[in-house]
């Protein structure tokens, strides 16, 4: 219900229940055709009652609308600003790992890759997560190092131990079992079937 019907609504109300007393009070003095005035303390609730619901009302067509219109606006901006902001900064983390390939620094961290990006932790992880898709940092990493690791393994000869250290990795228990959550089978498994099919 807008607000200026609800404001009418009370007012009648009140109103309404005014008169009611008015009404009782009289028929119980057996006056109702020469009614008694009420006490002035009915009077007075009365007209706080009106004097506030005009008050409210005036204020919300002058004023709080307004207000709220432009908060609103101003949330909606800044929403639309930030996503801006997120987007851009997902583009360039993009970039530093697909052109820079960042990712095989081994101790890559959140950190480092945002001194890298010039930009802070908190806002390179929702990059991350809200824009590029990763659950996490650890995720995030893996995907460029196991898919310059397929191309390797399926593009040169060199050693799957030898690759796992070109990609970022520092151990080969880490490199072994990132591979396989990705691609389901080892690296050299992986590269014969690649052979296979070529």
């Amino acid at each position: 219900m807008p607000t200026g019907y609800a404001i009418f609504l009370s007012l009648a109300i009140s109103h309404l229940l005014l008169l009611g007393v008015w009404v009782v009070d009289a028929v119980s003095r057996g006056t109702i055709f020469t009614p008694t005035p009420l006490p002035s303390s009915l009077y007075s609730i009365y007209a706080y009652l009106v004097t506030s619901a005009l008050f409210l009302w005036k204020y919300h067509d002058a004023n709080l609308w307004k207000v709220q219109r432009q908060a609103q606006k101003l949330q909606e901006d800044g929403s639309v600003e930030r996503t801006d902001q997120e987007k851009a900064l997902a583009d360039h983390i993009r970039r530093a790992m697909e052109e820079d390939k960042l990712y095989r620094e081994a101790n890559l961290t959140v950190a480092g890759l945002a001194e890298f990006v010039d930009s802070q932790e908190y806002l390179v992880r929702r990059a991350i997560n809200n824009h590029m898709g990763f659950r996490n940092f650890s995720d995030f990493l893996n995907h460029y190092r196991i898919a310059e690791t397929t191309s390797l393994l399926a593009e040169t000869d060199r050693p799957v131990s030898a690759i796992g250290f070109d990609v970022g990795y520092s151990s080969l228990s880490s490199f072994y079992k990132a591979f396989k959550n990705r691609q389901t089978v080892t690296p050299k498994q992986y590269r014969l079937q690649r052979k296979v099919e070529s």
